[in-house]
């Protein structure tokens, strides 16, 4: 029974874990779009879990843990939404973000835990999502670190 837990334990972390081509470089803008970069670094926090990166009401796919996205986007506003679905539907994270075109952004989603019951044989854990715009030199790091989600 107990190989049966580690088994199955690992295999969700798996599940939830990028396994797409590694980040090469930053792509070049093109002059009539932006070009944005969403990533989540790999974190043992939070890594069972996927949430759907949603741009415009247009679903781009779960930015698995180690992730990234690079989408391009028409200049102005667009709504970024990370939907956790039926597991959390009222922390949904929501924001509006505004582009221009021939830039390139980098945005971080992230879960910080904070903090932690235990009693023993039981553990309770609590945490928060957020996500920030970063600057390039922070960003490129980092990325070179990921694969796509």
């Amino acid at each position: 029974m107990r190989k049966f837990l580690i088994f199955t334990l690992a295999a969700l972390l798996v599940a939830c874990t990028a396994t797409g081509p590694a980040f090469q470089q930053v792509a070049d803008s093109k002059n009539d779009k932006a070009i944005a970069y969403f990533y989540r670094q790999a974190a043992f926090y939070g890594s069972g879990f996927c949430p759907d990166l949603v741009v415009d009401s247009k679903k781009i796919g779960c930015l698995k843990n180690g992730g990234f996205f690079e989408i391009e986007l028409e200049p102005g506003e667009h709504t970024v939404l990370f939907d956790k679905g039926t597991w959390e539907p009222d922390k949904d994270l929501r924001a509006n973000i505004s582009v221009v075109a021939g830039e390139i952004y980098f945005y971080e989603y992230g879960s910080v835990m904070t903090g932690m019951f235990a009693v023993p044989g039981f553990a309770l854990v609590s945490g928060k999502e957020d996500f920030y715009r970063k600057t390039k030199e922070y960003s490129i790091p980092i990325l070179r670190g990921l694969k796509k989600s």
